[in-house]
């Protein structure tokens, strides 16, 4: 038990550390879209790049539409930003001494539900005005699988709750 809790607690980190930087890019990224700073477009206004805040080299290249920049970045960061901050607390939940605390079983459920039933219609929303490449779909196939395997893990922790919630009443 020992080793999973070191695991857990490391990957938490992994996880939030993932999602300060891309919350960082995130911000970065639209501050320098609104306020003009960084950024260049190309000479055909085909291509909008964001500049490294300490230099002069490209962080991000975007296609320069408005449907792309909202469908294909800023959709998707914000989703892999929520994404890293719940995987995070899903590992910390499992570095704690009580597992099978309903207020566990609550955000089990809600993890599931994001990665079942959030990328599916994300894509097909962004599908309807950018081009989604294989790529994606295979991601969204990823978190259909995660969301169900995440699922049943939810289920155990409900019924781990009930049995410690009926253990607790006899001591």
């Amino acid at each position: 038990m020992k080793a999973s809790k070191i695991l857990a607690k490391f990957l938490f980190w992994v996880f939030r550390i993932l999602f300060f930087v891309y919350l960082l890019v995130l911000t970065y990224a639209l501050f320098a879209m609104i306020s003009g700073y960084k950024t260049q477009v190309s000479t055909d206004s085909a291509d909008l790049v964001i500049l490294s805040p300490f230099g002069t080299s490209s962080l991000l290249n975007l296609e320069n539409s408005f449907a792309y920049v909202l469908f294909a970045f800023l959709l998707p960061m914000v989703l892999y930003v929520l994404f890293f901050f719940f995987t995070a607390d899903v590992f910390r939940m499992f570095s704690r001494e009580r597992l099978f605390l309903d207020r566990n079983v609550r955000y089990m459920k809600t993890y599931f539900r994001l990665n079942l039933f959030l990328p599916l219609p994300t894509a097909v929303l962004a599908g309807l005005f950018t081009e989604v490449n294989m790529l994606v779909w295979n991601l969204v196939f990823i978190h259909f699988i995660l969301g169900i395997f995440t699922f049943f893990i939810a289920e155990l922790f409900y019924r781990g709750s009930l049995l410690q919630n009926d253990q607790d009443l006899y001591i």
